[in-house]
């Protein structure tokens, strides 16, 4: 069996991926059955919302000034970040389906029956 040492010092499986973090409080295993960008996904989708706030709080007071500019915000925070949402549950079941195939594909079982 094949082991990797990750950079803890602890070892793990290879199936395992390590995900480098700034801290070493965040550091955490990803299996394979994880998308490998799934917190680079979860930072975007920060970003994208605090975007789509401050462009929804301008184009809510250019409409309505005042009460536009706190509904405009928060409406357009929210659609931003269930859109991104979204596409990272897209991206996951993408990932999961294409790693299926894969184990499929490598599988001993070709023609088993199941009695």
């Amino acid at each position: 069996a094949v082991s990797m040492t990750t950079t803890t010092g602890t070892t793990t499986s290879p199936k395992e991926l390590v995900v480098p973090t700034t801290t070493a409080r965040n550091k955490c295993l990803l299996t394979e059955a994880i998308h490998p960008q799934k917190y680079k996904m979860k930072q975007n989708r920060r970003n994208v919302t605090a975007i789509g706030v401050v462009s929804g709080a301008v184009v809510g007071t250019m409409v309505f000034p005042l009460l536009g500019t706190a509904v405009g915000g928060a409406a357009a925070g929210y659609a931003c970040n269930k859109l991104s949402k979204h596409g990272e549950r897209r991206a996951q079941r993408k990932w999961e389906q294409s790693n299926f195939q894969r184990q499929a594909q490598q599988s001993h079982v070709v023609d088993a029956e199941y009695v």
